[in-house]
């Protein structure tokens, strides 16, 4: 955004809009992490067949992983749906009490939904790639340490 000049390289600009961002970025990784756990939690029996059958780790555990992306998405393709229709989100709201055109608000706004919409993405896919490497050992096994009962 910064490349195309689409906001400003002023800190002014670039504090409050990266803080959304990065916010939006680790409550989708901390999701992520939480989805993908439980899921494998309640799937080992089905993730070990899988893998007994032949497939590699990232092929026994792809469902799993499509629902932890789905779960950290949700919530911000959701709050993407409903801004300007329902809900008046405080950088749009702060732009017009400053006496910003509503126009120029709403393209601001526009294009911080968006760029939260990518940061959430590129994060929770970033995070389960190096999440799912964790959860097997070098033979394509479950490690024992990620297994339900185990606190070690």
């Amino acid at each position: 955004m910064l490349a195309g000049r689409v906001i400003a390289a002023e800190t002014r600009v670039l504090v409050p809009v990266s803080g959304m961002i990065v916010s939006s970025a680790m409550l989708a990784a901390g999701s992520t992490l939480r989805r993908l756990d439980y899921e494998v939690r309640q799937s080992r029996p089905a993730i070990e067949a899988r893998l007994s059958l032949g497939q590699s780790g990232r092929q026994a555990i792809l469902p799993h992983r499509r629902s932890a992306l789905r779960t950290a998405l949700i919530p911000t393709i959701d709050s993407t749906k409903v801004v300007g229709l329902i809900s008046l989100p405080g950088a749009m709201t702060g732009l017009i009490l400053a006496g910003t055109s509503p126009l120029t608000a709403i393209r601001y706004q526009i294009v911080v939904m968006y760029m939260q919409l990518a940061a959430t993405a590129l994060s929770a896919l970033v995070t389960v790639r190096l999440a799912e490497k964790s959860l097997f050992d070098d033979a394509q096994r479950l490690n024992q340490a990620n297994l339900p009962g185990n606190t070690s």
